[in-house]
């Protein structure tokens, strides 16, 4: 079972979440979130479900999935001064409480993901809610710097450029092109974003996307960089949404209590 849905942060904020349910659930159960601004899911034509193979095998295991549009991307309202802000961060453990209060739930969540979505599952644990319980975070970037904006010390082009270009594109809700395209052109045709449950005219979703139109652009900040003081990286949650959160300056800082985490990397 399926919902997609808007979940408010105390902003205002609107974040889109799909909720994926187990069908044969009897009992009260754990979730795995995951925190993307990939587009949670697409909107296709014709009209298909669109189940990740991942989220098929965790709810053969009988736990919840939620993927979440993160502020100023996907169907989620808001906007975005860099990736990876304080406020983004600050985001998810509003999300995992919501999760947690949820009448199916057993309160117990975790979260996971691959790369962006690795790193905010790792994010997630930084001022975490109460109810993340671990956390799977996958092939994830300890310093923003010199893993991958500027390794070695010089800018990495295809972040800068490919990469750059394919956020934005997703952002205006627009398929991106290039190196990007893995579509099957088999299949049913990508409209862009799927909008939520109670947005059939897609309004909401129009709204939404109108609000990315004040997201800043990654590769102007990148190309305008030369040093690491120039990134405005940040340790302090605290910080403004200009801010980047990154791991090595986070370390120095007592979380409010320990999570445990499974990283994968290679």
């Amino acid at each position: 079972m399926n919902r997609a849905v808007y979940i408010e942060m105390p902003d205002g904020t609107k974040l889109a979440a799909d909720i994926w349910l187990p069908a044969a659930a009897s009992e009260r159960i754990g979730a795995l979130v995951s925190f993307t601004r990939y587009w949670r899911a697409r909107a296709l034509d014709p009209a298909a479900e669109d189940v990740p193979n991942e989220v098929a095998a965790v709810l053969r295991e009988g736990y919840a999935v939620v993927t979440v549009d993160v502020r100023g991307s996907g169907a989620s309202f808001g906007h975005r001064e860099t990736e990876f802000s304080p406020c983004e961060t600050r985001d998810f453990r509003f999300v995992i409480d919501r999760i947690a209060a949820q009448p199916w739930s057993n309160g117990r969540v975790a979260t996971i993901g691959i790369s962006y979505g690795g790193n905010t599952a790792e994010h997630a644990a930084y001022d975490s809610s109460s109810a993340l319980v671990a956390a799977v975070p996958r092939f994830v970037d300890f310093d923003a710097y010199t893993s991958i904006l500027f390794p070695g010390g010089l800018r990495n082009a295809l972040i800068a450029d490919t990469w750059a270009d394919g956020v934005r594109a997703l952002d205006e809700n627009r398929v991106p092109s290039g190196e990007w395209r893995s579509q099957d052109e088999s299949g049913p045709k990508v409209l862009g974003v799927k909008p939520v449950d109670d947005d059939p005219g897609g309004e909401q979703l129009a709204r939404a996307v109108a609000e990315h139109r004040r997201n800043r652009c990654f590769a102007t900040l990148l190309k305008s960089a030369e040093f690491r003081d120039d990134l405005n990286l940040t340790g302090d949650l605290a910080d403004s949404c200009s801010k980047i959160v990154t791991p090595y300056l986070l370390r120095r800082n007592r979380a409010r209590h320990s999570v445990p985490c499974s990283h994968w990397g290679s």
